[in-house]
């Protein structure tokens, strides 16, 4: 935080502890499954950047949400590009096979409907191939593979 730097949270205890730290909440993106109510009320209470949605089910919940709160949440919608990168197969997370995001095919029509909405606000794509990565090529498709949902 001192050297200005954001976070990328997946939990309500990492949000706790950004902001305990003295983070602003608009310095916070939310990523990660199975995101609760309760972590997306706290989310929103605090201000966040966004939240990477991971599916039309959160995308929901984020939007009802926000809807009972009085809110307007940033969002972007993990998508899934269907990348394969040589890495651990428990840490890969960019194939079709994997239940992570949303399919490409779907994206487009998920971001019509949340820049229809007044409580969510869309400010980017989100894409995550996995982790322990360490070749440059697996990113460089993933880019063009969802360049195209920008």
């Amino acid at each position: 935080r001192e050297a200005g730097a954001a976070f990328d949270i997946v939990s309500g205890g990492e949000l706790a502890r950004v902001l305990r730290a003295g983070a602003a909440g608009s310095s916070v993106v939310f990523s990660g499954v199975g995101k609760t109510q309760d972590e997306i009320d706290a989310a929103l209470a605090a201000g966040i950047l966004m939240v990477n949605v991971e599916s039309a089910g959160e995308m929901e919940l984020l939007e009802a949400r926000s809807r009972a709160l009085g809110k307007t949440a940033g969002m972007a919608i993990r998508v899934n590009p269907h990348v394969r990168a040589s890495t651990h197969p428990y840490v890969a997370t960019g194939q079709k096979i994997h239940k992570f995001g949303v399919a490409k095919s779907d994206a487009l029509a998920l971001y019509r409907r949340a820049s229809a909405s007044p409580y969510l606000r869309v400010r980017g794509v989100a894409c995550h191939i996995g982790s322990q990565i360490l070749e440059v090529a697996p990113f460089l498709k993933a880019l063009d593979e969802i360049v195209g949902v920008a």
